[in-house]
């Protein structure tokens, strides 16, 4: 029993994660301003058929996991699992696989939110009589999207 549980939470984590990373890159509701989205990182998106053809693909990159120090994580986003990631039995091969697949999608999902951010800081830091209708708008959008409570224009919400 302890190992069907098992083989099951193995089976099911890496679904788990790709679902909730891929929702991350899911179209935003928030429009970001053009300065912003000069920012952004683009991803490469790439399709495999087989887990054997990523890891091909990563190892003409160079890309490893774990990663070396200095490594370079190339920009690029699976479109989706190969689809016989779940064959695959080697657990050290397939974390290799699953890490090196989701990476560089974390890492451009990261650069979104603390370009989004650095903007806030930026708006946050100007005398709000001086902020355009359309920066009061974006504000009001970015704290609907991440769903703050509270006006944006009082000291409390802005520090929460």
């Amino acid at each position: 029993m302890k190992t069907q549980t098992y083989k099951l939470g193995a089976f099911l984590f890496p679904l788990v994660m790709v679902a909730f990373m891929l929702s991350l890159v899911a179209p935003r509701p928030v429009s970001i301003p053009a300065s912003i989205l000069e920012l952004r990182v683009e991803l490469k998106i790439i399709n495999v058929r087989t887990a054997s053809e990523l890891a091909a693909q990563f190892d003409r990159l160079n890309y490893h996991w774990p990663l070396a120090e200095g490594a370079i994580i190339p920009a690029l986003a699976l479109q989706v699992l190969p689809s016989d990631f779940s064959e695959i039995s080697d657990v050290k091969q397939k974390k290799s696989l699953f890490f090196r697949a989701l990476l560089p999608i974390v890492l451009a999902e990261n650069k979104i939110v603390e370009d989004i951010r650095a903007h806030v800081v930026e708006l946050f830091g100007k005398d709000a009589t001086l902020i355009t209708e359309s920066e009061r708008r974006w504000l009001n959008a970015v704290a609907a999207y991440y769903k703050v409570r509270g006006d944006v224009r009082q000291s409390n919400v802005r520090q929460a």
